[in-house]
């Protein structure tokens, strides 16, 4: 709470270089929050992810921040792996009018217990900047 203001983050956020480091240009960051529906999943079971993406940009000039939503329809593409690694599930969602978003994802039968991780971006997973060379080699 500061100056009657009040909200709610997660301690990580809240303790992020994102909203306590001082801006040195006014690029235009993205915030998070993703969850599921529940905390422990099961072979064969849907897991349903949502979540919520800001547009975060610290005006030089003024130093106040401006946080909105993301553009309704914005595309976001996203791919799960298991604990070894293993890619289970890719996919690409959208954002509503609010910036939300929500994805089902099947856990196969054969997948591997333990904790698994979910990526998201607004940029497809082999996108390469203009100017980035891809080291791959033809084969």
């Amino acid at each position: 709470e500061k100056d009657g203001d009040v909200a709610i983050v997660n301690y990580i956020a809240a303790n992020s270089d994102v909203l306590k480091k001082p801006a040195t240009t006014s690029k235009t960051r993205l915030l998070w929050h993703t969850f599921d529906d529940k905390a422990m999943y099961r072979p064969k079971e849907t897991v349903n992810i949502k979540g919520y993406v800001r547009k975060y940009k610290m005006s030089l000039n003024d130093r106040k921040p401006t946080i909105s939503p993301m553009k309704r329809d914005r595309t976001l593409f996203y791919e799960v792996k298991d604990p070894q690694n293993v890619v289970t599930a890719t996919g690409e969602t959208t954002t509503n009018a609010f910036g939300a978003f929500s994805f089902p994802v099947n856990i196969p039968e054969s997948s591997n217990l333990g904790s698994s991780t979910v990526w998201i971006s607004t940029l497809p997973k082999d996108y390469v900047p203009v100017g980035k060379v891809n080291n791959k080699k033809n084969e």
